[in-house]
């Protein structure tokens, strides 16, 4: 039998490809950086996306895939724009957590403005429960032991809310930049696309995104952040507050 490869730290949730990378690739390549295994799961192709094409879509993910060193990246092909909460796809979401054994899951925001993140969310919540049911799929194909992540986070597209946790990213910033960079069809997009209402809209989406990441910086007196929201509560002891044994 072969033997199963290293849990992962971190795995994050993604609806599409670039969503990882434009959101939280600053804290991917930073995990990366200090020795830790990371993956991201995209639950859709992105096929139905204004610009590139599914195919184009998975070469840049490849790419993307290399320069952030990511230990495993997966890709569910669910119906993008048509992206639903079943309990079927809580399923092949949750034989993935099984596989990979992930410490921590980032999540998307259930209030964004993308139905398919709404979905990719509430999805990812109850896929993280189910993974650790011992009886999710008895039988013939029964998937490896049960895993429940140890803390589930939520990480942010287009909304900018007050975070409960702002990450120091400035170190893996330049891998980040690379990484999105590599999603050129994303990239040149034209301001008459949904004018005035997609964040995305313009073709200065980096710039954009790295206003941002100041702003959260300057919370923590940091040149760059990335904005997380807790699952549950920060389990933190006093020695993490304040340092010393």
């Amino acid at each position: 039998m072969p033997q199963r490869p290293p849990a992962l730290d971190l795995l994050v949730v993604a609806a599409h490809p670039d969503d990882a990378e434009f959101s939280v690739g600053g804290l991917l390549a930073c995990a990366k950086a200090a020795g830790k295994r990371t993956g991201i799961v995209d639950l859709t192709a992105g096929e139905a996306g204004t610009y590139g094409s599914a195919d184009l879509r998975a070469s840049e993910a490849s790419r993307a895939t290399e320069i952030l060193g990511l230990d495993f990246r997966t890709n569910l092909g669910l119906p993008d724009a048509r992206l639903e909460d079943t309990p079927a796809n809580r399923e092949v979401l949750a034989e993935v957590l099984r596989d990979t054994r992930p410490q921590v899951v980032l999540l998307h925001d259930t209030q964004d403005r993308h139905p398919d993140h709404v979905a990719a969310g509430q999805m990812g919540r109850h896929a993280c429960f189910l993974a650790g049911l011992v009886r999710l799929a008895e039988g013939p194909d029964l998937t490896p032991e049960p895993h429940r992540p140890t803390r589930m986070l939520t990480f942010y597209s287009h909304r900018q809310p007050e975070a409960d946790l702002i990450v120091d990213v400035t170190s893996g910033w330049e891998v980040k930049l690379r990484a999105v960079e590599a999603y050129s069809s994303q990239l040149q997009r034209e301001a008459k696309a949904d004018r005035g209402e997609h964040p995305g809209a313009t073709s200065d989406i980096v710039g954009r995104m790295t206003a941002r990441a100041r702003s959260y910086g300057a919370q923590i007196r940091a040149d760059l952040g990335e904005p997380l929201g807790l699952l549950g509560p920060l389990d933190w002891t006093a020695a993490d507050l304040f340092g010393g044994p």
